[in-house]
C-alpha cells in the first residue's frame, strides 16, 4: 500500500512539473514575442527620430539650391522694362509695390 501511494505522489508530482513547464515556456514565448514587437517599434522610433534630425538640414540644402527669385510683378506705368532716355522725366516710385521705395528719388 504505501508504495502504491509512493507512485501515486510521484506521478502527481511529475505531472504538476510538466504544468509548470508548459507555463514556463508560454511566459518565454510571450515575453520573446514582446521584446521582437518592442525591437521592431524602437527601430521604427530611432528611424524616425533620424529623419527629423536630418530634415531640417535636407529641407535647408532643398531651399538654398532650389530658391527661385521673386518674379517681378505687372506694372501699370510704362517706363518700366523700357530704356530711360535723358529727356524722360521719372514719375512715382521705383517699385510702386513697395511702399517702402517710394520716398526713394529717381
Amino acid at each position: 500500500m504505501q508504495l502504491h501511494d509512493a507512485n501515486k505522489t510521484i506521478e502527481l508530482l511529475q505531472e504538476k512539473i510538466n504544468q509548470l513547464q508548459q507555463v514556463e515556456q508560454q511566459k518565454v514565448a510571450d515575453l520573446q514575442e514582446k521584446v521582437t514587437k518592442l525591437k521592431i517599434k524602437n527601430q521604427a522610433l530611432k528611424s524616425k527620430m533620424e529623419f527629423m534630425q536630418t530634415s531640417p538640414a535636407m529641407y535647408a540644402t532643398h531651399n538654398q539650391f532650389n530658391s527661385q527669385p521673386i518674379p517681378f510683378p505687372p506694372s501699370s506705368s510704362s517706363h518700366i522694362g523700357r530704356s530711360a532716355t535723358s529727356n524722360q522725366v521719372h514719375e512715382g516710385p521705383a517699385y510702386p509695390f513697395d511702399p517702402t521705395l517710394s520716398n526713394l528719388g529717381p
